[in-house]
């Protein structure tokens, strides 16, 4: 009987946690499965290694994908999936940064001094037909492209 009683009571302290919206569609209390609540802790670990750019495993997330745990964790899933992909994409366009004197800089590329530089190159390739410049460029005047 003292058994029971403290299953009871530890049922009813598990009922009252509340761990935040990220478990809402997840946590069901003393009744919560298991299996989805690993799942959706494993998602959260994920998710915190890619904000530190970190390397995570793409695995055992099935019940995430399916929507099994719910909207938001399933649009969670989709966008960490998006931004490993867009990370490796800017990992193959390191070389960039040679053979651009470091004007390409992967994610912390100075966006105006490229654009300068771009809107220069685009330019000078019509200087023939024209025979000057049109826009003043002050970066590339500068020496920063």
């Amino acid at each position: 009987l003292a058994t029971w009683v403290e299953i009871r009571s530890v049922r009813r302290a598990i009922d009252k946690l509340e761990p935040g919206h990220e478990c809402v569609a997840v946590w069901q209390g003393a009744k919560s499965e298991a299996t989805h609540l690993a799942t959706a802790i494993k998602l959260q670990e994920a998710m915190r290694l890619q904000k530190s750019n970190s390397a995570w495993i793409d695995d055992g997330l099935q019940l995430v994908e399916q929507g099994q745990l719910g909207d938001e964790l399933k649009e969670e899933l989709r966008r960490l999936r998006a931004l490993t992909r867009l990370d490796a994409g800017l990992d193959e366009l390191v070389d960039l940064s040679l053979a651009t004197s470091s004007l390409w800089s992967g994610l912390t590329t100075d966006i105006d001094v490229l654009t300068a530089a771009l809107r220069f190159q685009a330019e000078r390739r019509d200087i023939e037909e024209r025979g000057r410049l049109v826009d003043d460029h002050p970066h590339v005047e500068e020496g920063r492209c």
